[in-house]
């Protein structure tokens, strides 16, 4: 016989306990990019089922770029990334109270810099730096990159930091094969 619960809905097991299933983990947390400074919110709570909650979140591989955080209780990944990077192999895991464990995919977390100098302003430092000025910054052309760098995170003098930026992007050799590469791409 079928039985009425307090708030009227027939449940078949009067005696019985429910069904129980573990944590599961369906679909795909897909991989994001976006600029230093920007906004995130990635939430992969609504990926996990099972009657055994709340469930709890922690990060099972990977690394989240700086300024961005995992809250263990929502499954929420939130906040504004500070530092250009690139984090793949991220992983969510889900814990039920039971102790059983579900894992996301692998995704990746991409930081780019905040502002998009287009190519053709890349030819020169005097070009860099016009484009900068559209942006914002103002000053003398090696005092509007050195501002750029600092707010993109690279302190130092002016080669240093260009150097840096440049190491973060992927260029190899010297300053100038650097720039050349990044000017020509």
């Amino acid at each position: 016989m079928a039985a009425v619960n307090t708030w009227g809905a027939v449940n078949s097991w009067e005696g019985v306990a429910p069904p129980v299933s573990a944590v599961s983990f369906t679909g795909v947390v897909g991989s994001r990019s976006l600029a230093v400074g920007g906004s995130l919110s990635i939430s992969v709570a609504g990926n996990f089922t099972g009657t055994e909650t709340p469930f709890t979140y922690s990060l099972q591989s990977g690394t989240l770029p700086t300024g961005l955080t995992l809250n263990t209780s929502t499954g929420v990944i939130s906040g504004t990334p500070t530092v250009i990077s690139t984090q793949s192999g991220i992983s969510v895991r889900a814990t039920d109270t039971a102790a059983n464990t579900a894992d996301t995919n692998l995704f990746t977390i991409d930081i780019t810099d905040g502002v998009s100098i287009p190519v053709w302003r890349r030819s020169t430092y005097g070009s860099i730096a016009q484009e900068l000025r559209t942006n914002g910054f103002s000053g003398t052309v090696n005092g509007v990159i050195s501002d750029w760098l600092l707010s993109e995170g690279f302190s130092g003098n002016f080669n240093e930091a260009f150097d840096r930026y440049l190491d973060s992007l992927g260029k190899t050799g010297n300053l100038q094969d650097k720039f050349a590469s990044w000017r020509d791409e």
